[in-house]
């Protein structure tokens, strides 16, 4: 046996371990080895693993309802950064320009959106309006919110499906 300072995920000192080293039996007949191996692991490397996981999962979901978002507002009229940033945030996103406009260059790339330069105050604005992909995507996308909705957002206890 001997002690190990452990780290956690992140790279963090944790404490002092006691590791086991391999147990080696060597059999003279046949020189079979027995190993035991012990994998410790802390509850804060688990629940780190555990939060990063569901901080991963939880981003996806936000960055495809903003580009769900943006697809509906580019329905309407032609969007820029600022205004959806500003759009965005009324609603509890805090998104930087350097979420946004990757997220537009994506779209734009992925053919759902078109774009458009204009001069505005002496600067070149980048407007985006919706592509007919687009508009198949975003309904496609509304009717899956629709869905996913009426079941997780039913009342408690009412197990029926519709």
């Amino acid at each position: 046996m001997m002690n190990m300072r452990r780290k956690g995920v992140d790279g963090q000192r944790r404490g002092t371990d006691t590791i086991h080293r391999p147990k080696v039996k060597n059999l003279t007949n046949n020189l079979q080895k027995e190993e035991n191996i012990f994998v410790i692991i802390s509850l804060s490397d688990i629940k780190n693993r555990y939060q990063k996981g569901v901080s991963s999962m939880l981003r996806e979901f936000f960055l495809g309802s903003i580009k769900i978002h943006i697809l509906y507002h580019a329905k309407i009229e032609p969007v820029y950064g600022a205004y959806m940033i500003e759009e965005l945030a009324s609603h509890g996103y805090k998104i930087s320009p350097g979420t946004i406009y990757p997220t537009f260059h994506q779209l734009e790339k992925d053919g759902l959106l078109h774009r458009v330069e204009k001069l505005v105050d002496g600067k070149i604005r980048k407007y985006y309006t919706i592509t007919e992909k687009g508009i198949e995507m975003l309904e496609g996308a509304k009717q899956q919110i629709r869905e996913l909705a009426k079941e997780v957002l039913k009342e408690e206890g009412d197990t029926r499906h519709e």
